[in-house]
C-alpha cells in the first residue's frame, strides 16, 4: 500500500515538474484536435452571447494548440469575427490574413475579408476577395450577391447583372 501511494505521489510530482511543454506518455493524438475544435465552439457561443473578449481569448488558444494545421484558419476566422463585432475591424482583417496564410483557399476567410473591405468601402480590396471566394467556390451564392454590391458601387452594372443571374441566385 505505501509502495503504491509512493509512486502515485511521485509521479503527480513529476508531472508538475515536467514544465509547461511536456506532455504526459499515454496522450491521446487526437486530444489536441478535439481540444482546437471544443475551444473553437465555445469560442462561437462566447459570440453568440457578444463575450467579444471571451470569444476572442478561447480563439486565440485554439489557434496556439492548432500551430499550421488548417483548423488553426477556422479559428483565425472566429477571432476575427470576436474583434470585428468588438469594434476592432483592423484586427479582424489581420486576423483573416492569417487565416489565409495557413489556408489560402478557405473560403469563409475571403468572404469576410471581402464584407469587411465593402463596410469600409474599400471596393477595389473587397472585389479581390470576393472574386476569388467566387472562383474558388462558384455555388457560394452570398459570395456572388456581395461582389454584385461591389461591382454596383464601383459603377460596373454590367458585372453587378451578371453576378445577380448567376445560376441559383
Amino acid at each position: 500500500m505505501r509502495r503504491g501511494i509512493f509512486w502515485l505521489v511521485f509521479g503527480c510530482l513529476l508531472a508538475a515538474t515536467a514544465g509547461p511543454g511536456a506532455r504526459a506518455v499515454t496522450e491521446d493524438p487526437t486530444s489536441k484536435a478535439t481540444s482546437v475544435q471544443e475551444d473553437i465552439e465555445r469560442a462561437r457561443q462566447a459570440l453568440a452571447a457578444k463575450r467579444f473578449k471571451e470569444a476572442a481569448g478561447l480563439a486565440n488558444e485554439a489557434i496556439k494548440m492548432a500551430g499550421n494545421d488548417k483548423a488553426a484558419a477556422v479559428a483565425y476566422e472566429v477571432l476575427a469575427s470576436a474583434l470585428y463585432q468588438g469594434n476592432d475591424p483592423n484586427g479582424a482583417i489581420a486576423a483573416l490574413k492569417q487565416a489565409l496564410r495557413v489556408n489560402p483557399t478557405y473560403v469563409p476567410a475571403l468572404f469576410s475579408l471581402g464584407g469587411i473591405e465593402f463596410n469600409a468601402r474599400h471596393f477595389p480590396e473587397a472585389r479581390q476577395y470576393l472574386e476569388q471566394a467566387v472562383k474558388i467556390d462558384p455555388d457560394m451564392l452570398p459570395a456572388h450577391e456581395r461582389l454584385a454590391l461591389v461591382l454596383q458601387e464601383m459603377g460596373d452594372q454590367a458585372g453587378a447583372i451578371r453576378e445577380y443571374t448567376k445560376p441559383g441566385s
